[in-house]
């Protein structure tokens, strides 16, 4: 089982996607927008990557002599929750008996943000490598907690911001108000 649709939660993700298009994407990857091709793929394709690969972007980055594709998970979340300063992903389904979102994530980056539906803008936003992320909850060397959703029937981990820092998954954290911040990691 999956999270139900809705269309209001739908409606909030694709303002926040499309916010993220022209404020976020660009930033993080130190290119001007009309060098990212955001690809838009038939909805069965959409839905196989997103339920069995945890992927819900291809972002392409033109190139000299190509484009360059990458995979992004999405989360975006009410900004009420932006106080937390965490990431959170599904460990298991108590209704259906499947792993989460942890053991499909095939993604190689994790878009997660606050967004404010009323202002239209975002609060605060992180992209995370994912194989780091991954590679650290294995070796467990990352902190996080745990925790039920009752609505949901679903165990989720939460990941604090600085956590995601200090394993070296961080590759970019902005709060809006603020300047841009990329970790800087060591050559």
């Amino acid at each position: 089982m999956i999270t139900p649709y809705s269309l209001h939660n739908q409606d909030f993700s694709d303002k926040a996607h499309l916010l993220a298009q022209t404020e976020v994407y660009p930033d993080f990857f130190g290119v001007a927008r009309d060098r990212l091709e955001f690809s838009v793929l038939p909805e069965h394709e959409r839905n196989y990557l997103d339920w069995s690969q945890g992927i819900d972007r291809v972002v392409q980055v033109k190139g000299y002599k190509g484009n360059i594709p990458l995979t992004f998970q999405e989360r975006f979340r009410a900004k009420k929750f932006a106080k937390h300063h965490d990431a959170t992903i599904t460990t298991w389904n108590h209704i259906s008996n499947m792993q989460g979102e942890l053991y499909k994530l095939r993604a190689q980056y994790f878009l997660y943000g606050y967004f404010d539906i009323e202002t239209g803008r975002f609060a605060e936003v992180v992209i995370f490598n994912v194989a780091t992320f991954l590679r650290s909850h294995i070796r467990q060397t990352m902190h996080y907690t745990k925790d039920f959703n009752a609505r949901s029937q679903q165990t989720f981990m939460s990941v604090k911001f600085e956590h995601l820092a200090a394993i070296g998954a961080l590759d970019y954290h902005r709060k809006w108000g603020t300047s841009p911040y990329r970790e800087q990691k060591a050559e």
